[in-house]
């Protein structure tokens, strides 16, 4: 992994956030993703808060542990997405989030199961790859930050 990927993703997973950051407040922030990093400001925690819970497919045949997992994926890969592009690094995109999805399925398995038929859904894979893309442009309407 080069410099840029590993300190974004170091980034995502400093969150100490123990619900989902449409419901996490911190400081002045009344929903956060409650990482310390100045170019994301509090209403770009609110923003992408906001559409990471109200763009989260329904999905019956899930467990409610594997939904809030699965939202805690997308909300990752949102404000990972977001980071690498301040950073100038969009191009590494998949491969954060292959290792979000990786590292949170690895560190919950033993709570959710097993979601190989939930990740293998357009469905989700679309609703994964908005959350990408949200965070990528939730990131070009500010200014660029280079490490």
């Amino acid at each position: 992994m080069n410099d840029v990927l590993n300190k974004a993703i170091s980034l995502v997973f400093s969150s100490e956030r123990r619900m989902p950051a449409h419901f996490t407040t911190s400081g002045e922030r009344t929903q956060s993703f409650c990482i310390d990093f100045e170019p994301l400001r509090k209403e770009d925690d609110y923003e992408m808060a906001s559409e990471s819970w109200y763009t989260l497919p329904n999905d019956a045949e899930l467990t409610k542990a594997q939904h809030y997992l699965l939202l805690r994926c997308g909300e990752d890969i949102m404000v990972g997405a977001f980071i690498l592009e301040k950073f100038g690094g969009k191009e590494h995109v998949k491969e954060m989030a292959d290792t979000i999805l990786r590292e949170n399925i690895e560190l919950y398995k033993d709570k959710v199961g097993n979601l190989d038929k939930a990740l293998s859904s357009a469905k989700w894979a679309d609703w994964l790859a908005h959350c990408a893309e949200f965070g990528i442009s939730r990131a070009d309407r500010t200014f660029k930050f280079f490490p």
